[in-house]
């Protein structure tokens, strides 16, 4: 999946949420990040580490695919 293919805002603001319920330790620990050190995402004013939010929207659309391909 290239970067172009995430789209959804929804997606990203759900990923973002995701990072505010589990605290940025356990986020980054869950899909084996480290804090970002260049470049951040900026979401109503708060910031959060971008590749790691690029990870959860892969992960889970990758996860919705096969769901999709195994409906088949």
């Amino acid at each position: 999946m290239a970067l172009s293919d995430l789209s959804s805002r929804q997606a990203v603001l759900e990923a973002a949420r995701e990072s505010d319920q589990l605290g940025r330790d356990a986020f980054l620990s869950k899909y084996g990040f480290g804090p970002a050190r260049r470049y951040l995402l900026r979401v109503d004013g708060r910031e959060y580490d971008s590749k790691a939010i690029v990870a959860t929207l892969n992960q889970k659309a990758g996860s919705e695919q096969r769901a999709s391909d195994s409906a088949y």
